[in-house]
């Protein structure tokens, strides 16, 4: 296969002759300085000598060089036979071709593979062997190819016999050549495909048959499925009366339990299961003082009663049943039949009941706080706008900016270098500015109040994350009293937000409600742990079409038992007084319910907890710089803005 290495070795063949001749004309200056050395000798010249000897070591390098050539010549014819060798050897069809696609030389694999010997494939085009020219249509590839970048594709090569083989071609240009000419490499797919296509109808002959299974199982089961039921239905019609008294008990909300006079369980329905935990079979003939000790007390004092009065009495108790509290209401009245005596006690768990009442009662309490803020946000916000104004008013009284000053202090005859100094060594610019920060502060406060009093409205509307956990975290630091165990103020809180962070659609209070709650919880499960460095990491960023945020504390953590409850309604870890276990499942209402997104916890015992938000993005978000509430003066027509209730 003429290859580069072939050139390689043509060129130098080519100047092989160029070389002798070059050996010949200098071997006449070695004769000469021969001559001239041994005529030196002879004549006992030394000047010839040392001409002899200069032109004979001058030689010297010359032959250095032939010897050199030789041996690259020896090695390159080789290496030539070596490549050729093993390019024959090779089983893929190698083709190398100029731009234009003539073939200037072939492996033995391609001329076999394709039907032609050596003369006659070099006498052909490579879009004769690959008919569709796809490279040449292909400008792409061209391109590729221009910047030293191989290409692979499939096409069909034509044979002489006009069949066509499927192949893999792997085109790059021949660099190392002068010029440009492509080196095509194509791996023969035929049995490849075969195999595919082998492999495909194998695998629809395995669904055909897993289909005709299918069908088999499915008839079966059918099948099995009348027989059942018909046993079913036997069994159903023979204990269908003593079924169907049992099952209106046990349909009952109520805990029912029937006792004798001797107080013996004479009847245990299903809710009595559920609440003691021993079955009907067990409890049957036993006396209730085994199973429930914490109501015999109760039962015994109220059935001596009903013996006496005859009429239904009823009762409710806070106790402890198997260590879990309970508020239950206890109805007994007296069973007499013909049969037996005794009394039926039916006992009803309030507990969520009262949890929901207790939870109305405090949401009240919250709206009338809601009122009170905004009642007072006006008669706060009264003397705090005096006084900054106030404060802004001096601070412009005392410049040298205010022509009426100037005009005072002149009629007065008073140094304004030396009243400068004055207030500098007084410090009264500083108080001014402390009075001016701490207005702020508490105007901000009020505002925060405000938000999160305000009842939500109907409307939701484009939010600011990140605004909304600033305002939430203000609230939370201001969130302090000696009752409580946490204290914000000794907490570290950590914000890594990103950038041009875009709007989500939601209600501000109840996203407000969430991040509090978030807050809430990190402090105390903070306060709970020994650590040196309580600290709450908050991040925001946006990750695909969603906005995240991070709430995560390094507190004791929680047990894996406790994670996959953190979400129920009413389940908390706290004791009754700290919580009633309604905050994070309300919060993973709004977040998931409400706004469309996802909550997740993640927690591990000993390093802490983490709660990842994600909120869908509004289609209409735009980024936009809020106001800020300003100081302004007074004397010019304009009045400090305070945050009002609405």
């Amino acid at each position: 296969m003429p290859t580069s290495l072939d050139n390689i070795i043509s060129d130098i063949s080519s100047r092989k002759g160029t070389y002798w001749f070059f050996w010949v004309v200098a071997s006449i200056p070695v004769i000469i300085g021969s001559s001239l050395f041994i005529y030196g000798i002879y004549d006992i010249h030394h000047e010839l000598m040392v001409g002899g000897v200069s032109v004979i070591l001058g030689y010297l390098p010359i032959y250095v060089l032939w010897k050199r050539v030789k041996k690259s010549e020896e090695q390159l014819q080789k290496i030539r036979i070596n490549t050729r060798a093993m390019l024959n050897s090779e089983h893929n069809l190698i083709i190398q071709h100029n731009v234009e696609g003539h073939i200037l030389g072939a492996n033995h694999a391609t001329a076999k593979r394709l039907g032609y010997n050596d003369e006659e494939l070099l006498s052909l085009s490579f879009w004769d062997i690959e008919e569709k020219g796809i490279l040449k249509r292909r400008k792409d590839f061209q391109l590729q190819l221009s910047e030293g970048e191989g290409i692979s594709y499939q096409a069909e090569f034509r044979t002489r016999t006009g069949d066509y083989i499927p192949v893999e071609i792997n085109t790059r240009v021949a660099d190392w050549l002068s010029s440009p000419q492509l080196v095509t490499v194509a791996r023969d797919i035929s049995e490849w495909l075969q195999t595919e296509n082998d492999l495909e109808a194998s695998r629809k002959s395995l669904e055909r048959a897993r289909n005709r299974l299918e069908t088999r199982v499915h008839q079966r089961a059918r099948e099995l499925k009348r027989q059942i039921h018909s046993r079913e239905r036997a069994e159903k019609d023979v204990n269908e009366l003593r079924e169907f008294l049992f099952a209106m008990i046990d349909s009952m909300p109520s805990v029912i339990i029937a006792l004798d006079k001797s107080n013996h369980i004479t009847q245990w329905n299903h809710q009595a299961e559920m609440l003691v935990g021993i079955s009907a079979e067990k409890a049957t003939g036993k006396r209730l003082g085994e199973l429930i000790p914490e109501l015999e007390p109760h039962i015994r004092q109220i059935a001596d009663k009903l013996m006496i009065e005859q009429y239904p009495y009823s009762q409710r108790l806070e106790i402890d049943i198997s260590g879990k509290s309970y508020v239950l209401d206890l109805v007994i009245y007296t069973l007499n039949t013909a049969v037996t005596e005794g009394v039926v006690v039916r006992v009803d768990d309030v507990t969520e009941q009262v949890k929901i009442e207790n939870m109305l009662v405090q949401t009240e309490k919250m709206l009338s706080l809601g009122g009170l803020a905004a009642g007072m946000a006006h008669e706060i916000n009264n003397p705090l706008g005096a006084i900054l104004q106030s404060s802004q008013n001096l601070r412009r009284r005392l410049g040298t900016k205010l022509p009426r000053s100037r005009k005072i202090a002149t009629k007065l005859k008073l140094d304004f270098e030396i009243f400068e100094q004055y207030m500098e060594q007084q410090n009264i610019l500083g108080f001014l500015n402390t009075i001016d920060e701490a207005g702020k502060r508490a105007a901000v406060i009020v505002e925060d109040m405000l938000s999160f009093a305000r009842p939500a409205g109907a409307e939701e509307q484009d939010l600011d994350l990140e605004e909304i956990i600033e305002s939430s975290v203000r609230l939370a630091q201001n969130d302090f009293s000696s009752k409580k165990k946490y204290d914000f103020r000794n907490i570290k809180i950590s914000k890594e937000y990103s950038n041009n962070i875009p709007h989500v659609v939601g209600r501000r209070s109840r996203l407000q409600q969430v991040f509090l709650n978030l807050l809430t919880n990190a402090a105390q499960a903070l306060a709970d742990t020994t650590i040196l460095d309580p600290k709450i990491e908050l991040k925001l960023y946006k990750k695909y079409h969603y906005v995240v945020v991070e709430v995560q504390d390094n507190g004791k953590g929680m047990s894996e038992r406790i994670r996959r409850r953190i979400f129920e309604p009413f389940f908390t870890t706290k004791s009754e007084s700290s919580g009633t276990g309604l905050g994070l499942s309300v919060s993973y209402f709004i977040v998931t319910e409400q706004m469309n997104g996802e909550m997740e916890v993640d927690s591990h015992v000993g390093v802490g907890t983490k709660f990842t938000l994600c909120f869908p993005i509004s289609k209409d978000s735009l980024r936009y710089n809020k106001p800020h509430s300003a100081v302004k003066n007074s004397e010019e027509g304009e009045q400090f803005e305070l945050p009002l209730s609405k």
